[in-house]
This record gives structure tokens, sequence and C-alpha cells, in this order.
């Protein structure tokens, strides 16, 4: 759903990819300039790394869109989860790489962008240093830590406050976990922030698991909704957010692939056919069986049958250790 609005100031979006999602950051900022309200511009940057000039150069099909090139060099040494490429670590250095925004929001490339997002952008922050969606995988759990997705920055305060250098230094705290940047914004942050709305950082995957296994009450209470069914939360979704491997470019039959698709069709990379398959549960659990053993070999592949059998037999949920 759109809104009306009277013709404002180019709203700020960050991005951030390397050379192997570069595609998918091109169908979410289509996906975002085609779901923007009549006045709204947006002002898109592209912070790239390990990015080809050639695959850079796809972005200039898009107006208002700058790339702004920028380095992995201090962030080399540091393990990331298996399937999570060190260019994450850039959103530690958005606000000084970006430093005309003194207000920046930023997103994943695995979004699908439906509704105007004037009114995220303009979230009362109460002073905090940023606002985000609290996690859905934690409905229930007692915990409640920021998914790192979608981000809303108070940009001049973290540079004015150094907050970059903050980050940096907790994650390399953390040592060899082999955990993402949304750990260490969850540590040093988790005092300085503000919850979003649901609707802001939906993935449909964890939110129908989350109704499934706590129910809609748990997730309403969790996330501040009043969301009758699934139906209704899953319309009522500004930015789908692609989180797990269920992807719309690997899978044609999940929630808004087929919006996903039309997007992606009117980016420069839309007439390559995309061969996508019928997603299947027994596909998501092989997928957890593979990412359990790239990630943490026997053991790690043990911690997620161990999970498994916790959640699906006796109902016992762990909390979350990496986020």
């Amino acid at each position: 759903m759109k809104t009306n609005q009277a013709s404002r100031a180019p709203i700020p979006v960050a991005f951030i990819t390397d050379g192997n999602f570069v595609m998918q950051t091109a169908t979410a900022i289509r996906s975002l300039l085609d779901s923007r309200a009549p006045g709204t511009e947006y002002d898109v940057r592209v912070v790239t790394a390990d990015c080809p000039e050639e695959a850079r150069a796809c972005f200039a099909a898009f107006p208002a869109v700058r790339v702004v090139e920028a380095s992995l060099e201090e962030y080399r040494d540091i393990r990331q989860m298996a399937h999570i490429p060190i260019a994450c670590l850039l959103k530690f250095n958005l606000c000084e790489l970006l430093a005309d925004c003194d207000r920046l929001l930023y997103l994943d490339g695995d979004v699908l962008v439906r509704d105007d997002l004037t009114a995220l952008y303009e979230s009362d922050l109460g002073g905090h240093l940023l606002g985000a969606t609290p996690q859905t995988v934690l409905v229930g759990t007692g915990e409640k830590k920021i998914s790192a997705g979608i981000l809303l920055f108070d940009a001049e305060r973290m540079r004015r406050e150094h907050v970059r250098e903050r980050l940096v230094e907790t994650r390399r705290a953390l040592g060899d976990q082999r955990s993402m940047d949304q750990q260490s914004f969850n540590l040093l942050l988790g005092g300085d922030m503000v919850y979003l709305p649901l609707r802001y950082n939906f993935c449909p995957a964890q939110v129908e698991t989350a109704i499934e296994e706590r129910g809609m009450d748990a997730l309403n209470e969790y996330h501040g909704s009043a969301y009758a069914d699934f139906a209704a939360a899953l319309s009522d979704a500004a930015i789908v957010h692609f989180a797990t491997g269920t992807k719309p470019w690997l899978y044609r039959n999940i929630p808004y692939a087929d919006a996903w698709y039309e997007s992606y069709r009117k980016t420069p990379f839309g007439d390559e056919p995309l061969h996508r398959r019928r997603y299947t549960v027994w596909q998501s659990r092989w997928y957890g069986v593979k990412r359990a053993l790239g990630e943490g070999g026997l053991p790690g592949l043990l911690r997620f049958l161990g999970r498994f059998v916790r959640r699906k037999v006796f109902h016992r949920y762990d909390t979350n250790d990496w986020g």
C-alpha cells in the first residue's frame, strides 16, 4: 500500500555487496524504486568490495544510484560464519563511508521492498544510535536481539561517538567464533537501540515457524503487533527479507517469489533465465544439514540434530548465541 506524501529531500538508503551478490542487490533496488510513493525520492548508495568493475557497472542502469568502493583489508583475518561474506562487516563502516548522511537506512540485498519507506526512515529513534526489528527466531525464548538485515542509523551520532571503532573491537574480542556483524551490534549497542515493527523486516519462513511452534499470541506479544494470522502478517510486510535458505532466486513457490521475480526481470540481469525449483520442507532440512556440516563439521551436525529433536519432540527451544 502506497501513501501520498509531499515532496521532500531524498532518503539515503545503503546496500552492501561483493561480487557474488550483485544480481540480488540490483533486484532489491528495483523493488525499492518501484514501491515508492509519489513525492518520495531515494538517494541509493551501493557500497561495493571485491566487486569487478563490470559487475558494479550494472548499477548505472538505475536513477539516483551511486556506487561507493570500499576495502575489506582490515577484516581479512576475521572468520565469519561459512555462508556469510566478510563484506557484511562493512555495516560497521557505513556511517563513515557515507559521511554526508546524518540519518541512514541500510537494507540487506536479499529483500523485496513492497511499500514506501518514508515512515520507516522517519521513525523516532528517541536519541538512540539505531533502530532495527527484533529477531523472530527468538519469539518465546525470553531473549530480544535485533536482526541486522535492516538498520536505521543515527549516522551523525555514530560518527561523533566513534562507534565504528568500538564495533570492530567488539567483533575482534569475540575471537574465532565465526560470528556475524549482528552479534557485535547486539553486544555493544543492546541498550542503545529502538525496536522497529515486524513489517520492516519480515522473514516469511521464520514468522511461519514461530506461529506454528509458539502461537500467534506469542508472535504478537514479542513484536508488539496485533495480526490475526499468518496471512494478515504476510500481507502487511513492507520489507520481505529472505533471510533463510529459501531464496526466491532458487525457489518459485515461496511467499513473494513471483513478486521478487517481477523485480528481477526489470534489472540488467532480467534476460537471464533463473532455473528455480519447487521448495519442500525436506529441502529445508537438507539445507540445514549441509550448513551445519559446512560450518561445524560432525560436531556442528550433531548440534543441529540435537536442536531439531529438542524442538520437534520435546518442544524445548535454544536461545541464540550468535546474534
